[in-house]
């Protein structure tokens, strides 16, 4: 996994000790911050961080979880955490996003809508 190229493996890849909207938004902090940033003045980055929450939020709702962003993984189920990792891949807009059997333990009308979802999404970016 890079910048460029996005993971979704079929055993999810969370964090258990963060929430569904931190999940998400992990990759965007990596990517937009240094570690001198986040260790020695992270008050300076408190409006960063929270546009990071909102655009989490954001792909929470494009995967359909807008009400599970405070959950922890232990408090979802597996088709809900693999629909976080899914937001968590696609967060950063990466060009190729490999999947490893990512829609194997949601439902059917949830596969074909998230397949759908994804194919809109990599319209969208290609045109823009």
């Amino acid at each position: 996994p890079s910048r460029h190229v996005g993971i979704v493996y079929q055993n999810y890849a969370l964090y258990d000790f963060l929430t569904a909207r931190e999940n998400v938004a992990f990759g965007l902090k990596l990517d937009q911050t240094t570690l001198m940033q986040r260790i020695f003045v992270p008050w300076t980055l408190r409006k960063k961080w929270q546009a990071h929450r909102q655009l989490a939020d954001d792909f929470l709702v494009k995967v359909g979880l807008e009400k599970a962003g405070n959950l922890y993984p232990g408090q979802m189920s597996g088709g809900m955490r693999q629909r976080v990792a899914l937001a968590q891949a696609l967060i950063l807009r990466p060009k190729i996003v490999l999947l490893d059997e990512p829609f194997g333990a949601l439902d059917e009308s949830m596969r074909e809508e998230l397949q759908v979802m994804l194919l809109r999404f990599y319209q969208e970016n290609l045109i823009a």
